[in-house]
C-alpha cells in the first residue's frame, strides 16, 4: 500500500501536535516515549482483534524492537486514568445538576443546593461529605468557576460546560477532546459498514471583515443551544442506575486557519 497520502496528513497532524508540546516544553525525547507507548498498544489491539496476536506480529505491524516494547510495557498509565475519572465525574456532576429534575425548578432553571446536607450532597456527587476525591472534585469545579458558593450553606452552578483550571486536567481535556474527533475520523474511514458517525463541518475563505467577528459569535450561541438540546435529551433517556456503558455524545468546535 502506497501511504504518501497518509503520512502527509499525519504530518499535518503531528505539527500541530508538536507546536503544542514545544509550547509547553515537552522535547522530541519525551514525545518519543509515549508515541512508542502508544505504538505498542494500538499494535496489540489490531492483532487481538483479529486473533492472530504474537510477539513478533507485533514487532512486525509496529516496527518497535523487542527492547521498546518491553519499556513500553513497563509505563503505567495510572495517571491517565485519574484524570480521566475526575474529568468525568465533573461532568457528570454539572450533567445532573442541570437536567435532573430533583435539581432544577419548574422552569428547568438549577436550584441553589445546600452541598452541606448529606443527603443531597450524595445524590449529586455519589460519595458522602468527607470523601477525599468528592472534596476535590467539589474544589475543582469551584477552581474552574463552574459552581460558587452564594451563602454560608448554598451553592449554584454557573455554567453547564466543564473546563478544568488544573493544568494536567487542561492536559487531559486536550487529549480527550483530540482523541475523540481522530477516533471518529478513523472509524469513518475504515469501518465495513454504512453507518458512519456524525461528521460535518461548514467554512468559509470569503466572509467579510465585520462578519467574521459576528459568526464567531452566533456560531457559539447556535452550538450550545444545539448542546444543550442534546444534553437534556440524553438525560430523560438515561438509566436510573448508574451502569458501565461506553461513553457516546457529540462535539462542536471553531476553527481558523
Amino acid at each position: 500500500m502506497n501511504n504518501t497520502s497518509l503520512l502527509t496528513a499525519s504530518q499535518r497532524i503531528l505539527l500541530e501536535l508538536a507546536r503544542f508540546l514545544v509550547h509547553n516544553e515537552v522535547s522530541h525525547k519525551d514525545f518519543q516515549v509515549v508515541s512508542r507507548w502508544a505504538f505498542v498498544q494500538a499494535g496489540t489491539e489490531f492483532l487481538q482483534k483479529n486473533g492472530q496476536f504474537t510477539l513478533n506480529g507485533l514487532l512486525e505491524v509496529t516496527g518497535l524492537s523487542r527492547n521498546d516494547v518491553a519499556r513500553a510495557e513497563s509505563q503505567s498509565s495510572a495517571e491517565m486514568v485519574e484524570s480521566h475519572e475526575t474529568w468525568k465525574d465533573a461532568m457528570r456532576v454539572l450533567h445532573k445538576w442541570y437536567t435532573r429534575s430533583e435539581f432544577v425548578d419548574r422552569d428547568g432553571i438549577p436550584r441553589k443546593l445546600d452541598l452541606t446536607d448529606a443527603h443531597v450532597f450524595q445524590e449529586l456527587f455519589g460519595a458522602e461529605t468527607d470523601d477525599p476525591k468528592a472534596v476535590e472534585l467539589m474544589n475543582e469545579l469551584l477552581d474552574a468557576a463552574c459552581i460558587e458558593k452564594v451563602s454560608r450553606q448554598s451553592w449554584k452552578p454557573t455554567t453547564r460546560y466543564y473546563i478544568p483550571k488544573n493544568q494536567d486536567l487542561r492536559f487531559h481535556h486536550f487529549g480527550q477532546v483530540v482523541s475523540r474527533l481522530i477516533s471518529t475520523l478513523n472509524r469513518n474511514m475504515n469501518s465495513p459498514d454504512n453507518d458512519p458517525w456524525m461528521e460535518r463541518l461548514v467554512s468559509s475563505a470569503d466572509l467579510r471583515n465585520e462578519a467574521r467577528p459576528l459568526f464567531a459569535r452566533v456560531g457559539k450561541e447556535q452550538a450550545l443551544r444545539f448542546l444543550e438540546s442534546m444534553d437534556d435529551w440524553m438525560s430523560s433517556n438515561e438509566h436510573e442506575d448508574r451502569q458501565a456503558f461506553d461513553e457516546i455524545g457529540l462535539g462542536l468546535y471553531y476553527f481558523e486557519d
